[in-house]
């Protein structure tokens, strides 16, 4: 067997460092998160009887203290188009994943299960997905070219029309 160049070995010990930090540092939040669901929460959310499921970002509250505007959170494909927010391994605890903002829907305390929570967001980013949120609520949406490109990807078309179905399934639990 060839011998490891020590250069390469070194970037992946630093890799590992990183990695085992992160991880402290993500589970030292989530412990000083409290009992309730607060903006910036990730939320694991499994629809019963359906095998449709998918982690929710907390974002804004409403004057309903039950109601909680919340967006996808999406790690199995990470283009993101115009309505997402891309966070990068590096700009996110969490990261990488994309916030499916175009994708956000009240949902309802019932449904957001603090002892389902698995992530969270830094101030930072969700200030971001606020801000496009807040794009999208007024017409007034901005993408970058690399979004605006990804827009007309027929593999995130593809993968959006999982998301979409998720989506329609928790709007129709959420009506109940």
């Amino acid at each position: 067997m060839p011998e490891i160049p020590e250069k390469f070995r070194h970037r992946v010990e630093l890799a590992f460092a990183k990695a085992a930090d992160k991880s402290r540092r993500l589970n030292e939040a989530l412990s000083q998160r409290g009992n309730s669901v607060q903006l910036g929460d990730i939320i694991y959310v499994s629809l019963p009887n359906n095998d449709l499921a998918l982690a929710w970002t907390v974002i804004w509250t409403n004057p309903d203290p039950d109601l909680f505007l919340c967006a996808p959170y999406d790690m199995a494909c990470d283009w993101a188009g115009t309505p997402d927010v891309g966070l990068s391994d590096f700009s996110a605890m969490c990261g990488p994943a994309v916030i499916r903002c175009g994708f956000s829907l009240w949902i309802p305390r019932e449904l957001l299960k603090v002892e389902s929570r698995v992530g969270l967001l830094e101030e930072h980013n969700l200030l971001r997905v606020q801000d496009k949120i807040s794009q999208i609520f007024s017409a007034r949406i901005i993408g970058s070219p690399a979004q605006q490109e990804n827009d007309a990807d027929i593999d995130l078309q593809e993968h959006l029309d999982l998301i979409s179905a998720i989506h329609l399934a928790m709007m129709a639990k959420t009506m109940i």
